[in-house]
């Protein structure tokens, strides 16, 4: 995935690119796809924003997503609350994903377990 011109890293681009122009209102009628859309665009986006930094500051500069922020480890914004992606047409953070709508609209606690987090303490 670092390698900017792999066959992966070219899939992901592409997967990204569909979450950015999907028509959000439509899957949200059906559960199942609005849930799996959610899921699937979580662990997109936590794998893309550890790339993203890999690619800029080397393979072995970050030793888990907890560490990642738009600044210094504790004056930062911590990658939860980052940007993290486009979903139909709408910018996502990762915690929005997990707590304003897996968590709030199905309140089902077996979501944590579907979406990677990336982190050590996992």
């Amino acid at each position: 995935l670092i390698d900017t011109s792999s066959e992966t890293a070219v899939a992901m681009e592409d997967y990204l690119q569909v979450l950015a122009t999907c028509d959000l209102n439509a899957v949200k009628t059906d559960d199942t796809e609005y849930a799996a859309l959610l899921i699937n665009a979580y662990n997109v986006f936590a794998v893309k924003l550890l790339v993203d930094h890999m690619r800029a500051k080397g393979p072995d500069s970050l030793t888990s997503i907890n560490n990642l922020t738009t600044k210094g480890f504790f004056s930062g914004q911590k990658v939860w609350k980052m940007r993290a992606g486009v979903i139909g047409g709408r910018t996502f953070t990762l915690d929005a994903i997990e707590h304003e709508h897996l968590r709030r609209e199905w309140a089902e606690p077996c979501f944590h377990a579907c979406i990677v987090c990336a982190s050590l303490s996992c």
